[in-house]
């Protein structure tokens, strides 16, 4: 079997290798989620800015869906809730 290079730039020697496996912030981790393989290093980026399953909030006053939606789902939201703000006046001629 062909041993894998270490990517961890840094680690503690002291640490048994089950140890360096499990904190190595270069390791591949799931997103909790949508299941996306990740590194722990990018765990957080991820769920703050990437994550299609991230909860979002709509920045619109008066949001009909209640300003909350799935990231994968605020294009389309978004689409609607820009045409529902543009309603005509009534014209007082």
């Amino acid at each position: 079997m062909r041993s894998r290079p270490n990517l961890c730039a840094v680690f503690d020697a002291r640490l048994t290798p089950t140890a360096r496996r499990s904190q190595c912030l270069y390791r591949a981790t799931r997103c909790t989620r949508c299941d996306t393989s990740v590194f722990l290093k990018d765990q957080t980026a991820h769920l703050d800015l990437f994550c299609p399953a991230t909860i979002v909030e709509c920045s619109r006053d008066r949001c009909s869906s209640g300003g909350a939606m799935r990231r994968d789902q605020f294009d389309a939201h978004e689409e609607v809730c820009s045409m529902e703000r543009c309603v005509p006046l009534p014209l007082d001629l």
